[in-house]
């Protein structure tokens, strides 16, 4: 099993520096802006993670489409930076009536990248219902879309 270490602009360089020998890649929450340049030195591959829900972006509401647009394509900027084959994103949270499977499909196939993994998510969280939170519904996203699985070990919600 290789060990990952997701970090962002939540974490200091100091830490990563300290951390970097106990990881065989980095995780890059990838929230749009975020320099993470320094991390080129460490010559460890490098995965991305679309920023999600707590910082309003969600791929399966239409309303938050033009955010959520932009989080992509600094994913898929840093994925190309660090020659990344792996960018990893949530269903996301049923904010209302309009956070549908359908509207998900939809942003994935509109906005298509071959490294797009969707990972799964607890039930709930923060007092909403996640989309993809059943294998079936995972299954339908990837048969739908084209992109891949992720499969996240311990993952709980608040």
């Amino acid at each position: 099993m290789r060990v990952g270490v997701k970090i962002g602009p939540m974490n200091s360089e100091e830490y990563i520096e300290e951390i970097s020998p106990y990881a065989d890649f980095f995780e890059v929450y990838a929230l749009p802006g975020y320099d993470c340049d320094f991390l080129l030195k460490y010559k460890k591959p490098v995965v991305i993670h679309l920023p999600h829900f707590r910082q309003k972006y969600n791929l399966c509401n239409p309303a938050r489409k033009e955010k959520s647009l932009e989080a992509l394509h600094w994913a898929v900027k840093l994925a190309d930076k660090f020659k990344s084959d792996k960018i990893i994103f949530h269903a996301d949270m049923k904010e209302d009536e309009n956070c549908t499977l359908n509207n998900l499909n939809s942003f994935i196939k509109e906005n298509f990248d071959s490294r797009l993994m969707i990972e799964n998510v607890p039930p709930a969280s923060w007092g909403f219902e996640h989309l993809c939170r059943t294998p079936e519904e995972i299954a339908e996203v990837t048969k739908a879309t084209g992109v891949k699985f992720c499969f996240d070990f311990a993952q709980m919600g608040q």
